[in-house]
């Protein structure tokens, strides 16, 4: 068994927060919510990006359900963002990717955030503890 992980994941693009992105409409009397096109599309990218990653790490089971630790690096290109939405999308992010099993494994986490271009860029340390 494999313990003490140590991972590195980056992704490249506009890192949105999804928190309270949700967008409403009404047709036929009724209110219908759903994401933004642009929510949807970092999504997936992220997800598609964690996913061929994963490659490097062929001998390391996934997902991960002990205690980690997160280090997040977000390289923003010239726009402040709210720290705690992104972070919150990329924990979600690599529970979906089934990096982790669930996000409320992690119990250190830091995050930094710097201004850098010319394009976003987001860097995850994952350790196991």
């Amino acid at each position: 068994m494999d313990f003490n992980r140590e991972l590195y994941f980056e992704i490249e693009g506009n890192c949105i927060v999804k928190k309270n992105q949700y967008k409403y409409t009404r047709k036929g009397g009724k209110t219908w919510g759903y994401k933004p096109k642009n929510v949807v599309d970092f999504n997936e990218s992220a997800l598609w990006q964690i996913k061929t990653q994963l490659g490097k790490y062929t001998k390391t089971v996934l997902p991960i359900y002990g205690e980690v630790s997160v280090y997040l690096v977000f390289e923003i290109a010239g726009r402040d963002k709210d720290l705690d939405g992104v972070t919150t999308t990329i924990y979600d992010i690599l529970q979906q990717s089934e990096v982790i099993k669930n996000d409320s494994q992690i119990t250190m986490a830091e995050q930094v955030k710097t201004l850098k271009k010319p394009e976003d860029i987001t860097h995850i340390y994952i350790k196991e503890l």
